[in-house]
């Protein structure tokens, strides 16, 4: 059964690093980040980048080494470690999103 949750966890962080990749054409900016400066777009381009590899790294061990991460104390931490980023995401998305104001879900 954990295997099933580590390899469908693997697969959504595919998939949102692949969404990811997709912001700077989905949300068109080349337009919209043009009135910011040259220093915050490339912090803005940067920090997407390493979200991208971020998860196609947790993505990957998760896919790959998912016995790895159940029986050693080192993937225990790294698990331990990926729950904490996704339960702080979480809280994130709902603190600066506002969900349920102007749409937003």
């Amino acid at each position: 059964m954990n295997r099933i949750f580590l390899a469908t966890g693997g697969v959504l962080e595919l998939l949102l690093a692949a969404f990811h990749g997709s912001f700077p054409w989905l949300f068109s900016w080349e337009t919209n980040l043009s009135s910011i400066s040259n220093t915050n777009r490339a912090i803005l381009h940067t920090a997407n980048l390493w979200i991208i590899l971020s998860l196609a790294v947790t993505a990957c061990a998760s896919l790959i080494h998912w016995r790895e991460l159940q029986v050693s104390r080192f993937g225990n931490f790294l698990l331990f470690s990926i729950g904490l980023m996704w339960t702080v995401r979480a809280y994130e998305d709902v603190a600066y999103f506002q969900i349920g104001i102007d749409g937003a879900w």
